[in-house]
């Protein structure tokens, strides 16, 4: 990945990508295509999340030199971003900056992290909500239930 052209590693993280990346995950609403370039940018994403798993340091690193936090928070923050896209950034956050090797000083010196914890605040909501009104969405509450309550158990195991 390191010597990838930009065809291949897509992370929608400028100004101009990101907005097309916002247009995708619109269009994705009713499910993400199989053969769509936001489905390939998710499983780059889940990719890098399970490489960086197990605490490899170098990987962390690396993992975070492609895709920063402030980055990541961006996405997972917009009112836009597609739950199959939070299960994927949010997983990525776990294992690239708070369940690692070395500690990432980031967590510590930026609002990021607790801006993602009012994110999933949000979302619990929305399934307690949908769940209220016989609604369910199983990916939703596979977000809340699994990524997000294993983000901040990790979290909180730094503490």
């Amino acid at each position: 990945l390191t010597n990838a052209g930009d065809d291949v590693v897509v992370f929608y993280n400028d100004k101009a990508s990101f907005t097309s990346m916002l247009e995708l995950m619109a269009a994705a609403r009713e499910g993400v295509e199989e053969n769509s370039p936001l489905m390939y940018h998710i499983s780059l994403v889940n990719l890098l999340a399970a490489c960086a798993e197990g605490k490899n340091v170098y990987t962390e690193i690396k993992c975070t030199s492609l895709l920063p936090l402030e980055d990541v928070v961006r996405v997972v923050t917009h009112e836009d971003c597609i739950t199959e896209v939070k299960i994927s950034y949010v997983n990525f956050v776990n294992h690239c900056y708070v369940d690692t090797e070395v500690e990432m000083k980031e967590i510590y010196t930026t609002n990021h992290i607790w801006t993602l914890f009012e994110n999933f605040i949000l979302d619990m909501a929305r399934v307690c909500n949908k769940r209220e009104k016989r609604l369910p969405d199983p990916t939703l509450e596979k977000y809340v239930l699994t990524v997000d309550l294993e983000t901040i158990s990790a979290f909180s195991a730094l503490r």
